[in-house]
């Protein structure tokens, strides 16, 4: 179906454990299983169900914390877009757009291509188009966040809120 072919990156293969997440979750589950299944006054019912989203809060907060921490070290450079294609996808609710760009750049003196991915779809074509058109120029120069301990694990610069949270 793509005509670029994905380019992965060493950490894509790993397994990322976050054991606050898991906690999060754990408390989560656990605690509505009781709301559910005790037999108690509605205040302790409301007291399970809402510590039950305190855990799905700590594991969002873990998770956002984690992938900030990871993406301290990453770099923020320019690099060259050489190539570009976008898919439409069916989806149960209908359509999105998605699409893959080929990035060069070069890191501590080498020369690399890369995937760069993006982990936003678009509702049509035009607004992806018009997407691409802010954040790759005309003369194809377009800026990532390169990991420099794995420098095919790459992110598109957006400039959106997305880049504030995470960078």
């Amino acid at each position: 179906m793509w005509r670029i072919e994905h380019i992965p990156s060493e950490s894509e293969s790993r397994v990322q454990a976050n054991p606050l997440a898991a906690l999060g979750a754990l408390v989560f589950v656990g605690c509505i299983i009781m709301a559910l299944v005790i037999k108690a006054a509605d205040a302790v019912r409301l007291v399970w169900l809402l510590s039950g989203m305190a855990g799905f809060g700590l594991s969002l907060l873990a998770g956002w914390y984690k992938a900030r921490q990871e993406r301290r070290s990453w770099i923020r450079l320019k690099a060259r877009c050489i190539d570009r294609e976008w898919h439409s996808v069916r989806v149960p609710k209908g359509t999105t757009w998605t699409f893959r760009i080929l990035c060069e750049f070069t890191l501590e003196g080498r020369h690399y291509k890369a995937t760069p991915v993006y982990w936003t779809t678009f509702i049509s074509e035009k607004a992806l188009t018009d997407f691409l058109e802010k954040v790759i120029a005309p003369d194809g120069t377009c800026e990532l966040y390169v990991n420099p301990k794995d420098p095919l694990q790459v992110e598109l610069v957006g400039k959106d809120i997305k880049d504030l949270l995470l960078n």
